[in-house]
């Protein structure tokens, strides 16, 4: 008995602890995505091939996705979609991204990476950024134009620090930058690929005067991603996509992880419930002939169980 109503009482404790551990998980997972690549990701401008019809008895026209769509590659004009973005209400920040595949070269060894050209002040409105910093600071970057930004797992494997020289070669052009600081998401995969530059020298790296690769988009509300981008496809005639629909493999994961937890607790807890019940039942199967000779000698249900002589 003592078994079984622990074992219960251990299920529906591990239920708890399981639940609020994947949540936890999940929280972390999501605030470290949007502090990564912000809410939403505005890019390749969309060519439409099937443009909606304007709807019967009204004045506006809609946009949307369908089969067929071709894109173009970048955001021409950042500055008039950035302005355009800004209308809607639930948008925090903007920023413009020039992005390029580069390769850099330490004293030590040459490794691929991603260079990320920021405006830094509007960066940091729709990222983390500044609080991932974990070597240097940021008024490091500010007041050097060649300074770079460099994620810790890449740091470590080319052994830099604060202040080392590091050769950044792109479209057969190569530059010499800075490490103004070190910073860390926590996403092993950014930490190792990712480096920060100003948006002007990564122009002039990657010999692209004008135009972005993207815009990220940081919200007041995150969990209106979704709704926030179909309606910037209309508006804007450029690909939205939404973080949940960016990371929609691993909030599936989460979910399947949520429910699969669930399951094998219940069952748990079920066969406890069940092993608990079937022993008060064998407890009183076994009291049934006892019960029924003291019947027969005269005790009454009302009567006290410490009763001991029967009754006259």
């Amino acid at each position: 008995m003592f078994m079984s109503l622990s074992c219960t009482i251990l299920g529906v404790g591990l239920f708890v602890i399981t639940q609020a551990t994947t949540s936890g998980f999940e929280t972390f997972f999501t605030k470290t995505i949007l502090g990564i690549n912000g809410a939403i990701r505005i890019e390749d401008k969309i060519q439409d091939t099937q443009r909606s019809m304007r709807a019967a008895g009204s004045n506006d026209f809609y946009f949307s996705q369908r089969e067929g769509v071709k894109y173009i590659e970048g955001i021409e004009e950042p500055q008039q979609v950035a302005d355009a973005v800004r209308d809607f209400a639930n948008v925090r920040g903007i920023s413009a991204v020039v992005r390029g595949n580069i390769q850099i070269t330490s004293s030590f060894q040459t490794r691929d990476a991603q260079v990320f050209g920021i405006k830094l002040e509007d960066h940091l409105r729709v990222s983390d950024l500044g609080e991932q910093i974990t070597s240097g600071t940021l008024d490091g970057f500010r007041a050097s134009p060649s300074g770079a930004l460099v994620g810790r797992v890449l740091a470590n494997q080319l052994q830099l620090g604060v202040g080392d020289s590091l050769v950044i070669t792109a479209r057969g052009e190569s530059r010499r930058v800075k490490v103004s600081a070190i910073y860390e998401t926590g996403y092993r995969e950014v930490d190792k690929t990712n480096v920060y530059m100003h948006l002007s020298e990564t122009r002039s790296l990657l010999k692209k005067p004008t135009g972005a690769t993207f815009l990220q988009i940081g919200l007041h509300d995150p969990d209106r991603a979704p709704t926030d981008a179909r309606h910037m496809v209309g508006v804007l005639q450029h690909k939205a996509t939404s973080w949940q629909e960016r990371e929609q493999t691993w909030l599936a994961v989460f979910r399947a992880l949520r429910i699969s937890t669930a399951i094998t607790v219940t069952v748990f807890t079920l066969i406890a419930s069940l092993a608990m019940f079937n022993t008060l039942a064998m407890i009183v199967l076994e009291k049934t002939k006892d019960i029924a000779i003291l019947r027969s000698m005269g005790y009454e249900r009302k009567d006290p169980i410490g009763w001991i002589s029967p009754r006259p």
